[in-house]
């Protein structure tokens, strides 16, 4: 994506016009993701797809545990990881609803000529019912998976040692 003009997306038809760019798979408009041209012959085509992210499957996968021991007390923790890890979501519905419901956020800040033009904060490009220029493959679909969670936590207490065998005083003998 080409954020040369600040937010990446076409913000007129005179940007469109003056970019030079034609695209092979549709015709921009104001409010659609402006594409980088990788190879500089002022198509936007397979030729400037270029490798994105780092594939299906973590780079980098981590785990860390430990714990503390204080008197009878003793606290256990693992922390599982990933790293360099990102994909994109696919699916036109998926990209303009996002699993939260038809007026989500999406469309709440999605662009139009008159955010744009109120300085509102724009987070995607201008909807559309059809499929446009923004529904290829790109950069700006594209979600870092890395994360880092506790997995586990344990909690232990030690039993006095007076309880732990057992006394007569306690009602507990053991032969």
């Amino acid at each position: 994506m080409d954020k040369s003009n600040g937010n990446g997306y076409f913000n007129s038809q005179d940007e469109i016009t003056q970019s030079g760019l034609t695209y092979s798979f549709g015709t921009p408009r104001p409010g659609d993701l402006k594409y980088t041209d990788l190879n500089g012959d002022k198509i936007i085509d397979q030729k400037d797809k270029a490798p994105m992210g780092y594939g299906n499957t973590p780079r980098q996968q981590y785990a860390v545990n430990g714990g503390v021991k204080f008197r009878s007390l003793e606290l256990n923790f693992l922390f599982q990881g990933t790293a360099q890890y990102a994909s994109s979501y696919s699916g036109m519905g998926v990209r303009e609803t996002e699993f939260d419901g038809v007026y989500g956020s999406i469309h709440r800040n999605a662009w139009t000529p008159e955010r744009y033009a109120a300085g509102e904060t724009i987070t995607h490009p201008a909807l559309s019912l059809i499929k446009t220029v923004n529904h290829e493959t790109n950069t700006f679909y594209f979600y870092d998976r890395s994360y880092l969670r506790l997995k586990n936590v344990e909690l232990m207490w030690t039993l006095p040692e007076s309880v732990a065998k057992g006394s007569p005083r306690n009602g507990c003998a053991y032969s």
